[in-house]
């Protein structure tokens, strides 16, 4: 991640739980999440993009041990807001990192939520992949799921949907969000307007980060070559990639049993 991302990361930090519609996202998720427990019959978990820690909350829920990860220190304190004195362990690292930062291998390692565009440069996504799968444990799966980029361009796609939060205080937020699309990557705008209540003034902070639009042969390319069997696939339910209009891009990555 780089420093602009860095900076993206950490000033949104405070706004990130007011962006996502968590209850409806977990509702559509859980059954998925639980699929795939029982397909590969995982117990331990490592969300190395655990953000806010939501998906940690329900895994645990699940009845699975897990471990998160993220490079942003503000992502990472709203993880240990959200678990107080029963946090799991939660550990700042980039994904390359992964190896010098955990010692234990997991039955399922987990990319989500767009975070792997966020890694720019073809050689650090080389080395972030290679941390991913060496904490992922024989027999076990990695699942990475990022934008299909590529489509959403296709189709002109430039907002998010709108989100906005009102607190039980009356402050209120709206969080706008786009994409400016350039030749081979993307940069993303957020824009936040915030007011103390009712007949307040609205107060507005933006930021801009780059984010690169890999190409999903790309990161399968790379899974095989670290000796993956890889699944393209267009959403955590795995249904089959459609270039033109699945939304996310969805890789599971199998590591051969010992």
């Amino acid at each position: 991640m780089n420093e602009k991302n860095e900076i993206f990361g950490r000033d949104l930090a405070v706004y990130y739980d007011r962006m996502i519609r968590w209850e409806k996202r977990l509702a559509l998720e859980r059954p998925l999440f639980e699929a795939l427990w029982q397909r590969y019959g995982a117990k331990t978990v490592l969300d190395a993009a655990c953000g806010s820690g939501a998906h940690l909350a329900l895994f645990i829920e699940q009845g699975l041990t897990v471990a998160g990860s993220d490079a942003s220190p503000g992502m990472l304190e709203l993880s240990r807001l959200r678990f107080a004195k029963n946090a799991p362990p939660l550990v700042h690292a980039t994904w390359s990192e992964l190896p010098e930062k955990f010692s234990d291998r997991f039955d399922a390692v987990l990319c989500l939520g767009n975070s792997l565009p966020y890694v720019t440069d073809r050689g650090e996504l080389t080395r972030s992949l290679e941390g991913l799968w060496s904490r992922l444990a024989p027999g076990g799966f990695l699942l990475v799921q990022y934008k299909n980029f590529e489509a959403l361009r296709a189709r002109g796609e430039r907002f998010l949907p709108l989100s906005s939060h009102l607190a039980p205080s009356g402050a209120e937020t709206v969080a706008i969000r786009q994409y400016d699309w350039l030749e081979d990557a993307v940069d993303f705008l957020a824009i936040i307007l915030e007011r103390e209540g009712i007949g307040a003034e609205w107060r507005m902070r933006h930021w801009t980060t780059r984010l690169a639009t890999w190409p999903p042969e790309i990161v399968v390319g790379e899974l095989d070559r670290l000796g993956a069997k890889t699944r393209l696939c267009g959403s955590l339910g795995l249904e089959p990639f459609d270039p033109a209009n699945s939304d996310d891009t969805v890789i599971l990555a199998e590591k051969q049993a010992a």
